[in-house]
């Protein structure tokens, strides 16, 4: 073990960035090849592959160096369970930190996974232990020769420290993440998976959060399935999204499908809960997603002073430019490296899934006018597929040149 803590004070104990806000990342393993894990890892675990590493049989730990002021810290990982349609369609994941359990849940798809903990002043590491007693064997499932038990891939895991004690332990769930297959023609795709996790939704609607989930991304985002009106979204940037989730201004109402929907009245947004009323109680219901909105804000706003993100913000009717350059401006206050991507609907001199550069930071795509249920449609898909390649690279190119 120690051998392992002396390999991350040699190369990877803290990661060079400043805060602005009450997050601060201070380890970031990267899995795949070209990466740190070596330094972290201790049982458990396969090779290291071209973007991941398995982590294989019942038990995967990592160890982590702490500093006497890591006391309250929010883990994000992001990984994938071997699975097989019919006879695994998801794992079991179990997590302890230090010996003690903070998480239980169940995997059907790649997904962005995170929660909350604490560790006491007498801890002097972070031990992360991955328990998955679903670990299988491909070969005894048809899909290969390969004999080891595979579990989970994991591509990264970053711990924040946070200003203020964790209110639970209770696990962050990432938005329909019981679902077993992917939805989309390759969306095994590691490249396009990748590029859709890189994407931060913010607003007006869900149906970038919808192709993001066909494309089996589930990133953890505040503003992905809800409603944002730009003004709506500026009110909040400019407060630094202070009101967002405050009990006082904040209120849940079922739907006509009786959906918990919570609104936002400081602002004047909405998000989805996927929460049935029968489920929890109105009070209940509310406790919970004040924890959770709390939680994305916070990494709302480390998204936002990172830089490393690309933002974007798709509307139904067309909107002078004007409007676009006010929230580019209001991104990068926060981050001069901060991109959006600006997605309208096409028009006779702009054909759908046509990308132009249009400003510094600024990238506007243009595409049909889908509505929510349409995301399932091919081409639908396939025309934010278009779209997205083609911001990727200027996005990609844009930043290289600064």
């Amino acid at each position: 073990m120690s051998a392992v803590l002396e390999r991350q004070q040699q190369g990877v104990q803290a990661a060079p960035f400043a805060p602005k806000g009450n997050l601060e990342l201070i380890h970031r393993v990267d899995f795949g090849l070209g990466g740190n894990s070596e330094a972290y890892l201790l049982d458990g675990w396969s090779h290291t592959e071209q973007f991941a590493t398995w982590a294989i049989g019942s038990e995967s730990m990592v160890l982590l160096s702490r500093r006497p002021e890591d006391r309250h810290l929010v883990v994000e990982i992001d990984l994938q369970p071997f699975v097989v349609p019919d006879s695994l369609p998801s794992q079991r994941l179990a997590v302890l930190v230090n010996g003690r359990p903070i998480a239980a849940l169940r995997v059907a798809a790649r997904s962005v996974i995170g929660f909350e903990f604490d560790v006491g002043a007498d801890e002097p590491v972070i031990k992360l232990c991955f328990q998955h007693p679903d670990a299988a064997r491909p070969c005894e499932h048809g899909r290969s020769e390969d004999r080891r038990a595979l579990s989970f891939y994991f591509r990264s895991l970053r711990l924040y420290r946070m200003e203020t004690k964790a209110e639970s332990a209770l696990p962050i769930r990432v938005d329909g993440f019981e679902s077993a297959r992917s939805k989309a023609a390759g969306a095994q795709n590691p490249s396009l998976t990748e590029m859709f996790l890189n994407l931060e939704s913010l607003g007006c609607d869900c149906e970038l959060g919808m192709i993001q989930r066909a494309f089996d991304a589930e990133p953890l985002g505040l503003l992905r399935f809800g409603t944002t009106p730009l003004p709506s979204l500026l009110a909040m940037l400019e407060a630094g999204f202070e009101k967002l989730g405050l009990p006082e201004y904040t209120e849940a109402e079922p739907d006509h499908l009786n959906e918990y929907i919570v609104y936002d009245t400081a602002y004047g947004s909405s998000r989805h809960t996927w929460i049935n009323k029968t489920a929890l109680s109105p009070e209940q219901l509310l406790a919970r997603e004040q924890k959770r909105i709390s939680f994305l804000k916070r990494k709302l706003l480390h998204d936002l002073e990172e830089g490393e993100k690309l933002f974007v913000f798709k509307h139904h009717e067309p909107r002078p430019a004007e409007d676009m350059l006010r929230l580019s401006q209001a991104l990068r206050r926060y981050n001069p490296r901060n991109a959006l991507l600006w997605v309208g609907p096409h028009d006779e001199r702009h054909p759908s899934t046509m990308v132009e550069s249009v400003h510094d930071g600024v990238i506007k795509a243009y595409i049909h006018r889908y509505f929510p249920k349409e995301w399932q449609m091919p081409d639908c898909r396939n025309a934010w597929v278009a779209i997205l390649e083609q911001a990727y690279l200027l996005w990609r190119t844009g930043r290289a040149r600064r």
